[in-house]
């Protein structure tokens, strides 16, 4: 809401308020299904839960006048011509008060929530931990790939195909002079030579972002060589919101707006620019972004003749 939500009259800004007002309905969703999947012996690993914590408490800091919900509401407000300084300033306090009210008090249930989750959790990042969690993986195997191969043979494969990259790192590494130490250890190196980073100021983030504009453009410029169909909505690039750094990925992306109010955004994780030097962020952006999942989900907001549900679930058949 704080990016895609577009604040331009009077229908918009109620629309806004009436958004804040779900979040209640929302988070008592959500944490139904929590305690339902606790209740059936399904707890999120620990490091997931750590996360989820830190992302809460870091939207939560501050109160709700310092919110993100309510300050990019303001800002938005005050770009507006036809509304006077009182009815922004009423406008303001309703939505803070909402926030104080109907969000925030939520949030505080979920964070406690996932404390007492905390002690019961575990490290085993496989759905083997899970009940039933063999034949769940089995399923979901081949209702992802449609392969008839078992989980054993597909990890197998998945060996093979590891080995045969490292091969080619390894390689790449002679050729940049680094032999000794493991791969690990020598990509941990190129990592953080100043050569390959931004800087982690102002300005080497503003560099860092023209930097991956210019790579989506020159993707766009190429583009029509390989694809018949090209969505024809924007692909912005924008920093993660500083309260969610911390438990936001390096990158992920955000599909545009059904009715085209806002583009498309690719955001990027600045917390720490070092987190993806520069020899990483072709690939990133790819992914994220174009041709990945901006044609995968941009492209699917143009289909005409299916059910609204296709146009917005990331299908991948």
């Amino acid at each position: 809401m704080t990016d895609s939500h577009v604040i331009i009259d009077r229908n918009s800004i109620e629309n806004y308020i009436a958004r804040l007002h779900e979040f209640a309905r929302v988070i008592a969703e959500v944490k139904v299904c929590v305690i339902d999947d606790r209740d059936h012996g399904v707890v999120p690993l620990d490091f997931i839960i750590e996360k989820a914590i830190i992302g809460m408490r870091a939207f939560t800091r501050g109160g709700a006048k310092d919110n993100p919900l309510v300050v990019t509401f303001v800002d938005k407000l005050e770009e507006l011509k036809d509304i006077d300084a009182s009815q922004k300033v009423a406008l303001s306090v309703e939505a803070e008060n909402v926030v104080a009210t109907i969000i925030l008090p939520p949030y505080a249930e979920m964070i406690a929530v996932f404390e007492k989750l905390r002690p019961i959790s575990n490290h085993n990042a496989g759905i083997w931990r899970l009940p039933n969690g063999d034949n769940i993986y089995q399923l979901k195997l081949r209702s992802n790939t449609f392969t008839s191969l078992t989980a054993d043979e597909t990890h197998l494969l998945g060996l093979v195909k590891v080995a045969c990259i490292e091969q080619q790192m390894q390689q790449i590494l002679r050729d940049q002079g680094l032999v000794d130490g493991t791969i690990l250890d020598r990509t941990r190196h190129l990592m953080q030579l100043p050569e390959h980073n931004f800087g982690n100021t102002a300005a080497g983030r503003s560099a860092q972002i023209d930097y991956l504009n210019a790579v989506n453009d020159q993707l766009m410029a190429k583009i029509g060589e390989y694809f018949i169909t090209i969505p024809p909505q924007p692909l912005d690039t924008m920093r993660v919101p500083k309260y969610a750094e911390d438990s936001a990925p390096g990158g992920y992306y955000m599909p545009p707006t059904l009715h085209g109010s806002t583009p498309a955004l690719f955001y990027i994780n600045q917390k720490n620019t070092r987190d993806n030097p520069r020899w990483t962020l072709t690939t990133l952006m790819y992914h994220e972004g174009a041709p990945r999942h901006h044609f995968q989900l941009s492209a699917t907001q143009l289909m005409e003749g299916v059910p609204l549900v296709r146009k917005l679930s990331p299908f991948n058949v």
